[in-house]
């Protein structure tokens, strides 16, 4: 039998858990759909991330790290000659059988306005030498009327599977997008691959001295400059939350777990907690739990997933804790977060509006929005629950259903 080579893009490392979860789900199902007769590629950094990567997953993964042949002259080259070099090299994609594009939102105007569309334009390039599937994505909004424009065109002719409906709307409606596209999910809505094994679960809960439901957990995202430009009232406003929630009557005798998501240039998250625990008051440190080291993602699922809830700046910090049936407040910088909570999981109740809005984090304002949903939250504990267990079971699904359609692009 032939045997299938998969190249997986956007899948560099599991410095950030949430692009992790979404690699570590589509290499499983890989293995799983074809068995032994797939060869799986992404673009790793380094060789040393692949043990890691097979502990998070199940059984023999094939997995492998992708390095492009022309990667130095890229690296190299500046200008004119580096464009060349990128075109010029796409035939080596020949040799692949599909390229799988991983979401979120790298095709977004909100970390770099010209840079979406030299992405876009290498990655609808790679069609002309191999069959190509955007996954799971958020693209846009795009306000450069040439991004407008010209992305109108070229992303007509690759499939996307959408991972939110508002993503799917824009799509459709202002870049007039048809053919090819269709609704998915996020794939983080998927079990992780090692998400049923208890004594996971067990060994984390155990090594932090926490119990299920008896601790709240925190993500202070290191994207400080997508929330606000001055850091330290970034982290003022994060340790007036902190004791605010340390007094909440709803929340007495829990623990508050600081739990680093991101790590590296995704902006580490261990180093903003560890000075973030050293301003806070001594009586209220002794209930809050540092989690400032890398344990990767299934671990940190597993503490998402077990707390009573969590509060968040990160989008998949908040999908890990929705996907085990938890609620999360969720800080929104951009319109992912309205596309997949307010809209997929039908919880806009539980968005705080805290992009690029400096006002906001000067007044400390941004406390009191978090403080009020906090308590909205715990009045309305178990109805908003079972809500949420409904709407992640049809999130789920939509994933699992993308999954399958991408196999189906393959040549």
């Amino acid at each position: 039998m032939i045997v299938k080579k998969i190249l997986i893009q956007h899948f560099p490392s599991l410095d950030n858990y949430g692009t992790a979860m979404m690699g570590l789900v589509m290499s499983q199902f890989l293995s799983d759909h074809f068995g032994g007769n797939v060869e799986i590629y992404s673009d790793l950094q380094s060789e040393e991330m692949i043990p890691e990567i097979l502990d998070e997953l199940r059984g023999s993964v094939p997995i492998k790290r992708y390095v492009h042949p022309y990667s130095h002259r890229l690296q190299r080259s500046r200008g004119i000659v580096k464009k060349f070099w990128q075109i010029y090299s796409m035939y080596v994609y020949r040799e692949f059988d599909l390229i799988v594009v991983l979401g979120g939102d790298d095709l977004s105007e909100y970390y770099s306005r010209r840079g979406v569309l030299i992405e876009s334009i290498q990655l609808v390039s790679q069609r002309f030498f191999c069959p190509i599937v955007l996954v799971g994505q958020t693209i846009g909004p795009f306000n450069l009327l040439s991004n407008r424009l010209l992305l109108r065109r070229l992303l007509r002719y690759v499939p996307i599977a959408t991972r939110d409906q508002w993503c799917y709307n824009y799509l459709q409606e202002d870049l007039k997008l048809k053919k090819n596209l269709f609704q998915g999910a996020d794939l983080a809505f998927c079990d992780l691959p090692l998400q049923n094994n208890d004594s996971i679960r067990q060994e984390i809960l155990h090594r932090y001295h926490l119990v299920p439901d008896q601790y709240v957990t925190v993500i202070v995202s290191g994207l400080v400059k997508s929330y606000c430009k001055n850091r330290q009232v970034y982290l003022q406003n994060w340790h007036e939350m902190i004791c605010r929630m340390a007094k909440n009557p709803f929340l007495q005798n829990k623990k508050i777990c600081l739990l680093a998501h991101t790590f590296a240039k995704y902006g580490d998250e261990g180093e903003i907690i560890t000075e973030l625990f050293q301003t806070l008051p001594e009586d209220i440190r002794q209930r809050v739990v540092p989690v400032k080291e890398r344990i990767l993602p299934t671990r940190a699922r597993f503490l998402l997933g077990n707390g009573y809830l969590t509060i968040t700046g990160r989008m998949h910090a908040s999908i890990s804790t929705f996907q085990m049936g938890k609620p999360a407040i969720v800080l929104s910088y951009s319109k992912k977060y309205e596309g997949i909570i307010g809209m997929n999981l039908n919880r806009p109740d539980l968005i705080v509006e805290a992009g690029l809005n400096d006002a906001l984090w000067e007044s400390m304002e941004i406390v009191e929005m978090i403080d009020e949903k906090v308590c909205y939250l715990c009045e309305n504990y178990d109805r908003i629950t079972d809500e949420i267990r409904e709407r992640v079971a049809v999130q789920k699904q939509l994933a699992e259903s993308m999954l399958q359609k991408c196999i189906g692009v393959a040549k």
